[in-house]
């Protein structure tokens, strides 16, 4: 086990837990990326990019305090790749490593310079969560905007940003707002696939533990934490039933119904099962880890997408396309809590595929 694995939980590694972002800067991290060679202005621009949720260039320009012309002649530049006005690093580890770098006092300078930028062009939501970030002490009146914010990435199908952002709610909220910031935060875990999250986040919503939420709600919790709760502990249990279209909205209801038929028909009607799934064919696949609010406005979420991909699957195999069956669980496996669905049933396939030949 290398010194990253040794820096992350279990759950980390089961991928039911969300992993830290950036990854730690492990030795192994460090050897491979080699001596940087920043001066003090190389590292503010990158450590401006390491934090940045929105990836434009003048973005990163206006915050760092640097124009493109001496970016691209400095060693910051060796570091980034700019195209179409946006910016990315050339590879993770750098921006782990950059991070890792940093002090608190010099990330907390970079937030407060992407929190002026922000307000300036007139895009509050994104320079609230920079000041929040920006705040080494809670703040409660930042509190009930991150919850929002949290629930408007939710709905777009974007759970990683969501579980993000009402977490940093919960750590500023106190009462009802808290409770409500864990509820988003657990049911955002538990359409990522990050179950352990889930249940952690959801219990403290259900339960609150915080004196000033027994206070101001009784005890009582979040009213619409129950549920996701049950779901998230059957996942656990590999219940086959645990997820059900009356538990989605949107895109994810109609991939949950059109999964659950499918394995309903494959015996019987697979052909009525292949027509169900052409209907949701056009629906978005998950949001992957990228920039806020970019992309369509509403997206399956992974959990989601992982039952529509296996189902999808199960079809192939029973059509008698077995490559078919192992290229498109392959893809899913990359991107999706794919042992998730139907109890897990996707990851006894290998076994299968080597048996018919494929040699996955």
């Amino acid at each position: 086990m290398d010194q990253t694995a040794r820096m992350l939980d279990d759950e980390h590694l089961l991928g039911t837990a969300l992993m830290p972002d950036p990854l730690p800067a492990a030795r192994a991290v460090r050897e491979a990326v080699g001596p940087l060679g920043l001066d003090d202005e190389a590292r503010r621009v990158l450590l401006v990019a390491a934090v940045a949720v929105v990836d434009r260039t003048d973005v990163l320009l206006a915050a760092s305090g640097t124009d493109i012309d001496t970016l691209m002649a400095g060693p910051a530049g060796r570091h980034l790749h700019l195209v179409g006005g946006r910016f990315r690093f050339h590879h993770p580890r750098i921006r782990s490593v950059v991070h890792e770098d940093a002090d608190l006092a010099t990330r907390t300078a970079a937030h407060v310079a992407l929190a002026d930028v922000h307000r300036k062009a007139d895009e509050p939501l994104v320079a609230m969560w920079h000041t929040a970030l920006s705040t080494l002490a809670g703040d409660p009146l930042l509190a009930d905007g991150l919850v929002e914010l949290a629930e408007q990435h939710l709905a777009r199908g974007d759970v990683h940003r969501a579980h993000e952002v009402a977490r940093e709610a919960a750590s500023h909220g106190t009462g009802r707002v808290r409770a409500r910031a864990f509820a988003v935060a657990g049911r955002a875990a538990l359409w990522a696939g990050h179950v352990h999250d889930a249940v952690a986040h959801l219990r403290r919503a259900t339960h609150p533990s915080d004196p000033m939420s027994d206070s101001e709600t009784g005890g009582a919790g979040a009213p619409d934490a129950a549920r996701p709760l049950g779901i998230a502990l059957a996942l656990l249990e590999g219940r086959p039933d645990a997820v059900l279209p009356d538990d989605a909205s949107g895109p994810d209801r109609a991939a949950i119904t059109a999964a659950r038929r499918t394995i309903r028909l494959l015996d019987g009607a697979p052909a009525d099962a292949a027509a169900l799934l052409s209907e949701v064919a056009e629906l978005a696949p998950a949001r992957p880890a990228g920039r806020w609010f970019d992309g369509p406005d509403e997206a399956m979420t992974p959990l989601a997408e992982a039952h529509l991909r296996v189902a999808q699957s199960y079809l192939a195999l029973r059509l008698g396309d077995i490559t078919g069956a192992a290229s498109v669980l392959d893809d899913a496996v990359e991107r999706l809590p794919v042992a998730l669905a139907f109890g897990g049933s996707a990851s006894r396939w290998p076994a299968a595929w080597t048996w018919c030949g494929t040699g996955t």
